[in-house]
This record gives structure tokens, sequence and C-alpha cells, in this order.
């Protein structure tokens, strides 16, 4: 759920010119990319594409990776019976907008 939702508007004015515009705005909130984990699990399996940004990703001790490594066997997820029910906050993106509607 976002903090604030709101908008505003304006109309200016000026001989026979008239200018309107309404903005509409969200702060905060988050919108989870649900296929986003399974693009990160790989094509093996469930046959999603595989985003490029992954490729920056943990595959061998001491790597320095943005991303842990990718694996589709469900004993890596300590405690989940699979790997539809491994979530991450790394799959979490910012909801936040503001856009001009008329």
């Amino acid at each position: 759920m976002p903090d604030y939702i709101g908008g505003f508007n304006t109309n200016i004015e000026y001989k026979n010119i008239e200018l309107s515009a309404l903005f509409s705005y969200v702060i905060g909130g988050s919108i989870y990319d649900n296929s986003g984990k399974y693009q990160f699990m790989g094509v093996s399996k469930k046959n999603w594409n595989f985003r490029e940004d992954f490729v920056d990703r943990w595959t061998q001790p001491g790597d320095q990776a943005t991303y842990p490594r990718l694996t589709y066997d469900a004993t890596n997820y300590l405690g989940l019976p699979s790997e539809d029910q491994f979530n991450s906050t790394m799959f979490l993106h910012d909801a936040s907008y503001l856009r001009l509607r008329n």
C-alpha cells in the first residue's frame, strides 16, 4: 500500500489562450515482480526468458556479484517445499510515480 495518493491541477488563462493540466501521484508502496522470480531461476524448468541483468550472479565461491547463484533445486531453499515458494525482496520495485493525466 502506498504512503500517499493524490493529485493536483492547474488552469492558466491569458487573453484567449487557456492551458490546464491534471497530475496524479503515488508516493511509497512497492510492486512485487513475480515473473522476475522465474526469470531469475532461468529457462531450464519453466521456460522463462533469462533477464540480462541476472548475468552478474555468483557462480563460484568468492565471486563478487549483484545476485546470488542460480539454482533450480528445491533443497537449496531451506524450509521450502518447492522453488515456487521462494520469494525475496530482491523482486520488490518502487511504485512511486507522477503522471500528467490531462
